[in-house]
């Protein structure tokens, strides 16, 4: 298993580098800035020459579901961070369908799923994985929803274990929900993200013991997922879920 953390320290990748070094996480998972130069972000990359690198398109504002203009830029701006990867030799990139969007009535759901499909179609041509990440709102919040996103436009899955504990109201059986949205594309969990669950304005809240992940942990196992990304951005918090998913996938030995 590859653990992984994200780009916590901003652009400062020296200092990424050693703490990713010192804690003995062999991945990250780095979020593009769609206004970053071509060339800076090649300088970046070189910098983290020896650590798996996967990306992360957290675009706020833009939306490939948009009907208008900003489905478009979206678009575009996804297209440009595709060919940086692939100049980089990268091979995975995350997306998203309604992040940070004020109202869901903007959106276009046929438009979604026609742009991720000529989307994948761009990727595959670079030899790169697209891969959609389910969110704690809106249509990819829904498992149904979302393994029908997935089956129209063949991306790959980045599962977010937070987000969809976020989701869950409390008459839901919680095993079965998390499972559902990966039920019948497990050969396509490519990445997962790793906390608790999310508080809106707060972010990100760490587990509190391996207990309140087990079962989440458990359904990815099952799958062919094998990037575990610890998606919080406090070294503190980062170093102690590290140390609960050594314990867990060190279980059997």
């Amino acid at each position: 298993m590859k653990i992984a953390v994200p780009n916590i320290f901003g652009q400062e990748t020296l200092k990424l580098k050693g703490f990713v070094k010192n804690y003995g996480v062999t991945s990250i998972d780095w979020s593009i800035n769609p206004e970053i130069s071509e060339n800076n972000f090649i300088h970046y990359m070189e910098d983290l020459v020896g650590f798996e690198v996967r990306f992360h398109g957290k675009f706020q504002g833009i939306d490939l579901a948009y009907s208008d203009v900003r489905g478009d830029s979206c678009f575009i701006a996804y297209k440009k961070s595709i060919d940086m990867i692939s100049k980089c030799r990268g091979k995975f990139l995350t997306i998203h369908l309604g992040l940070g969007t004020c109202s869901f009535m903007e959106l276009d759901y046929q438009k979604a799923v026609d742009n991720i499909r000529r989307l994948n179609d761009y990727a595959r041509e670079r030899d790169i994985s697209l891969c959609l990440e389910n969110l704690a709102r809106g249509w990819t919040s829904d498992p149904d929803i979302y393994r029908e996103i997935i089956e129209k436009t063949g991306v790959s899955i980045t599962f977010d274990i937070g987000h969809a504990k976020t989701k869950i109201y409390p008459s839901q059986n919680g095993y079965f929900f998390y499972k559902k949205f990966l039920t019948g594309f497990e050969d396509r969990v490519l990445n997962a993200h790793i906390y608790d669950y999310e508080i809106p304005k707060k972010g990100h809240i760490p587990p509190m013991d391996l207990n309140a992940i087990r079962s989440r942990l458990d359904i990815l196992t099952n799958t062919c997922c094998d990037f575990w990304v610890i998606e919080l951005y406090s070294p503190k918090h980062i170093i102690e879920v590290k140390n609960l998913l050594d314990i867990y996938l060190n279980k059997d030995k």
